[in-house]
């Protein structure tokens, strides 16, 4: 199988070289490998086919040699390659801090800065314990001289700003104590006592007291009319009588009481 394809090889290059137009096209590959070869003869073309049919055999052997052994051979080059891990200790690191509008200005949005990031110290890394965490003990503040971008009339203008950026001097692990919590916000109704509340002062009453009510109120509108004033009510034993007062007018006499 091997010689019939060095054959067809063989013939294709030396069709190439005669400038013979039949047949199929070559593929690209040869093409490059018979032009950019020194090839003076067809002991030449014969040795360069030769070891291009030994590489490409090589290269066969090689990739099923390392599908066959592929997980043993990883993990070996894994074992011999990998660095020991290290931890991140809680330390001063160099990181990124973007620069924001509100570091200059809080109220105004019509305008950049520049640079749009500068390097700042902050301390990060990892503790021993999950309950402690890496914080910052000596901070220290520093300014920085930024481009101020506006457009005034559709033209660019330039400013010199300073803004203030914080750096951590020092860190350490230690517990990190939650933030007080404020309390939940109560609505006027619910912080005032059930005594004050409105409503509260109406007093519950069962359905014989509102009839008992009703039934007292009828009978009284029934028997005592509102259209003439009641001037006076006594007693007599069991019965209640009711005497109207005759408006008329009281003139005053010498000597005369009333």
């Amino acid at each position: 199988m091997r010689s019939w394809v060095l054959l067809l090889l063989l013939l294709s290059a030396a069709l190439l070289r005669l400038g013979s137009a039949e047949g199929d096209p070559l593929p690209p590959s040869l093409v490059d490998l018979v032009r950019n070869s020194p090839i003076s003869s067809v002991d030449d073309l014969k040795l360069l086919l030769q070891q291009e049919a030994n590489a490409i055999g090589n290269k066969e052997e090689d990739e099923h040699d390392t599908l066959a052994d592929h997980t043993h051979g990883r993990y070996a080059r894994s074992l011999m390659e990998a660095q020991p891990a290290q931890q991140a200790v809680c330390k001063v690191r160099t990181e990124v801090m973007e620069v924001k509008r509100s570091m200059l200005d809080r109220h105004n949005a019509n305008f950049m800065l520049w640079p749009p990031c500068v390097e700042v110290q902050r301390c990060s890394g990892c503790c021993n314990n999950r309950l402690v965490q890496c914080v910052p003990t000596v901070t220290s503040s520093r300014n920085l001289q930024v481009i101020k971008i506006q457009y005034v009339n559709m033209k660019p203008k330039y400013e010199k700003a300073i803004i203030t950026v914080e750096d951590h001097i020092t860190c350490r692990c230690q517990f990190q104590t939650p933030a007080p919590q404020p309390p939940p916000s109560l609505s006027h109704s619910q912080g005032l006592p059930r005594s004050l509340q409105p409503g509260s002062q109406k007093t519950l009453t069962s359905k014989a007291d509102l009839h008992r009510h009703d039934d007292l109120k009828h009978n009284q509108q029934r028997h005592h009319p509102e259209e003439q004033p009641v001037a006076k009510q006594w007693q007599q034993g069991s019965s209640a009588h009711w005497t109207r007062l005759h408006q008329s007018p009281a003139h005053a006499q010498p000597g005369v009481y009333q």
